[in-house]
């Protein structure tokens, strides 16, 4: 019996761990991509300027399409850690959690797919040449528009599959009650600025889900460090 709970043990605090690892990637990396390498393109509020610096130079625009392809694929494997390390709780929310951050990392594929059409359209002069040069910079500010507004979907299951997760941490107290109310209370609010946005076109997305990178440090450092407590 004791040989049980000991390979219960290790294996869900392995998991814990790799999902700790994963919190930390991923937003250690957002946050060193949007500080180094959209920052070099990328002008605030300005698509105009934006695509005239792409075309001028279009690496790193490359280079960050190239990380949110890889950071998406790693929230689908986060996901799976997070699933395998819950599912014994309640399955059936388990999977909740997963589909929702599934279509996450889906809607983030799509835009991937923006930015690699925006790219087409500024660089391929075959590409529609019934459009000319200036039809052709607008087709490319709508597509880059549209991947503005993939973004507060994203953050939408993002957030709703994170609440699931952290409501089943809270359920089977493998982390702190207090540090399981904080995920599902900072994820609800990333849910809530996604839906303000959708309402009033606005940045409430942005505003209200940024502070879930705090947490997402935190856990992410708590995960790999203490891994999970396990009471059979």
């Amino acid at each position: 019996m004791q040989t049980v709970h000991l390979n219960i043990d290790n294996e869900k605090n392995s998991l814990a761990k790799k999902a700790g690892f994963m919190y930390l990637l991923i937003i250690v990396t957002s946050i060193l991509s949007l500080v180094f390498i959209d920052s070099q393109y990328s002008v605030s509020d300005n698509i105009p300027e934006t695509l005239k610096n792409i075309t001028a130079n279009s690496l790193f625009f490359r280079i960050n399409i190239a990380y949110i392809l890889l950071m998406y694929i790693a929230v689908v494997v986060l996901s799976a850690y997070l699933y395998g390390l819950l599912k014994d709780v309640s399955k059936p929310l388990a999977l909740m959690g997963f589909s929702f951050r599934l279509f996450e990392a889906l809607f983030g594929m799509i835009e991937v797919l923006c930015y690699l059409i925006v790219l087409l359209l500024l660089n391929d002069a075959s590409f529609i040449p019934a459009f000319g040069i200036e039809g052709k910079l607008s087709l490319a500010e709508l597509v880059y528009r549209i991947f503005d507004q993939l973004m507060v979907l994203v953050f939408v299951f993002l957030g709703t599959g994170s609440v699931f997760f952290f409501y089943l941490f809270y359920k089977s107290k493998y982390i702190p009650g207090w540090l399981s109310i904080w995920g599902m209370c900072s994820y609800f609010l990333v849910v809530v600025g996604s839906f303000i946005s959708i309402f009033y076109s606005n940045d409430a997305y942005m505003i209200l889900g940024s502070q879930a990178i705090l947490f997402e440090l935190f856990i992410g450092l708590w995960l790999m460090i203490k891994g999970v407590a396990i009471k059979l």
